[in-house]
């Protein structure tokens, strides 16, 4: 077996052949209106970005009071 000079993945692919959406939607971006391309990612940022972050600070909300009743239960389990 070849010695894997760490820029593959386990099944053989090459880490740099695996391209990210925004890569993707770049590309199509410049493909469709090329000198633009970044004026347009700017101002559609904060309008993709900001559903993702409320999702987010929401789960995130979430996980914390998970936590910290489990924490609680913990504790209270343990002075027993």
């Amino acid at each position: 077996p070849q010695a894997n000079e760490g820029n593959e993945n386990i099944d053989g692919t090459k880490i740099y052949m695996i391209r990210t959406p925004l890569a993707r939607w770049i590309e199509e971006s410049i493909v469709l209106d090329g000198p633009y391309v970044h004026d347009t990612v700017l101002a559609l940022k904060s309008k993709i970005t900001e559903p993702l972050e409320k999702q987010y600070e929401s789960e995130l909300q979430l996980a914390l009071a998970k936590k910290a009743k489990d924490d609680e239960e913990r504790k209270k389990r343990s002075d027993e």
